[in-house]
């Protein structure tokens, strides 16, 4: 006896003689799964072009990662189709990028909707590249639960994906490096072969095209920042595209705020701006015939920078934790001190910063930042070292938390004052920051 159904992807109705199982839709080409188009051929109200249109708009929010929006046309589908195995899946994993990682594991864990296989592909696909890699354990058990699936061969896909995405994940985790490449898009090419032969060379590099994760544009200042401050060599590859660009600007006035050592590799003949000119001191690296030699003399001067900066040995264990670490570490901390005292804020800067770079455990460093970029924590609009500060709380104990409140308290004081006088919106940017014992 014949059916009539709907089509669950484009909502055309259609005769056919056994609505069992899963079958193709000769209008869309698509694959549904027959119980559930029944179901909605039975819908009084049609709103097939409704579920048409919130498959098209949830397929571009997934795209676009859009959390709200994936959570919000997910939704409305499974008013429509409550057991759609597809918008299931969507809407958990909206909700994961809320965070509310709940959902997808229980949608992992208790799922059960009929499913074509079209919607199983798919549905894989989308979570062996996009799941947490500590979700590895999870998303196994799931692949083994499904029915009338090649498991092994699932798997074994899924750990290939998972090994290449772990790859890519130790280039996004923020480290210590000898050099920060900054560059406008159109020379990404030239950026990318400079990182190639800097590596071969023996530098660790952070260039943007590779190191970035696309995933954190949301919080896409600060991770550039944090590339900058964890590097040693501030390096532009510079041409008249590099000079206009405001992100490379951006780049070179954070380097600039944090002393790092900088270099300019020029790969054209224009002729440089005010900035450029001023901020490179008129000196650069002839990139113009750019070819691996011109990349080597650029490593020659990396070489000679570092040279400048002294060497920190390695500290015990429990020197590690105490923030100073050995007597080496206390005497190039006091030299840093020495700096800070005369008023040479800059030496002092690229001191901490390499016990920083060496000893991410120290408060005793990144409170030396905060100490140099505030000079001596007289300057009450310096706004860059709260990152920093912040940084010394986080690896601090409590005993340590009270040093630093005793040492920034000064100037704490004095934002304090300025926030009070002209608002917490004021045109230096104040804002309101407790970081007594209370706040922490």
């Amino acid at each position: 006896m014949a059916e009539q159904v709907c089509c669950t992807t484009c909502g055309s109705e259609l005769t056919v003689p056994d609505s069992r199982g899963t079958r193709k839709c000769p209008v869309c080409g698509n694959t549904y799964v027959g119980e559930y188009a029944v179901k909605l051929a039975k819908v009084e109200v049609d709103r097939t072009a409704e579920l048409k249109n919130n498959r098209q708009m949830l397929a571009m929010a997934m795209k676009h990662n859009d959390a709200k929006s994936i959570c919000d046309f997910a939704s409305s589908i499974l008013q429509i189709i409550p057991e759609d195995y597809s918008a299931n899946y969507c809407f958990a994993f909206g909700q994961y990028l809320h965070n509310n990682p709940g959902y997808l594991y229980e949608f992992l864990d208790t799922n059960k909707s009929l499913y074509t296989f079209e919607e199983l592909d798919n549905v894989l696909t989308h979570l062996f590249g996009h799941s947490a890699l500590s979700d590895r354990n999870k998303i196994e058990a799931y692949l083994e639960s499904l029915k009338n699936i090649d498991t092994d061969s699932a798997i074994e896909s899924y750990h290939h994906i998972y090994q290449k995405r772990r790859r890519q994940e130790d280039m996004y985790d923020m480290y210590p490096r000898d050099v920060f490449l900054s560059y406008h898009i159109d020379d990404q090419r030239i950026a990318e072969r400079t990182v190639e032969v800097l590596e071969a060379e023996g530098y660790k590099c952070w260039a943007e095209y590779r190191n970035f994760n696309p995933d954190n544009r949301t919080n896409y200042k600060e991770n550039i920042n944090a590339a900058i401050a964890s590097c040693r060599v501030f390096i532009v590859v510079s041409d008249e595209a590099a000079m206009m660009s405001p992100k490379v600007k951006a780049e070179m006035n954070t380097a600039l705020a944090l002393g790092k050592e900088k270099l300019e590799f020029k790969i054209d003949y224009s002729q440089p701006t005010n900035l450029f000119a001023g901020y490179f001191q008129g000196t650069w690296i002839d990139g113009t015939r750019f070819d691996n030699q011109a990349v080597r003399r650029l490593a020659v001067r990396i070489a000679e920078l570092q040279k400048a900066v002294p060497v920190i040995p390695e500290p015990s264990r429990s020197a590690l934790r105490q923030g100073a670490g050995s007597g080496d570490i206390s005497e190039i901390e006091r030299t840093a001190k020495d700096y800070c005292t005369k008023g040479d804020y800059e030496s002092a800067l690229k001191i901490y910063m390499r016990l920083a770079q060496s000893r991410p455990e120290s408060f005793r460093a990144w409170l030396g930042i905060v100490c140099a970029m505030t000079k001596n924590y007289t300057d009450a609009d310096e706004t860059n070292h709260l990152q920093y500060l912040e940084r010394a709380f986080r690896v601090a104990d409590d005993a340590e938390k009270t040093i630093i409140n005793n040492e920034y308290a000064p100037l704490k004081y004095k934002r304090q004052q300025l926030v009070d006088m002209y608002g917490r919106n004021s045109g230096s940017g104040y804002i309101k920051l407790g970081f007594g014992p209370e706040n922490r």
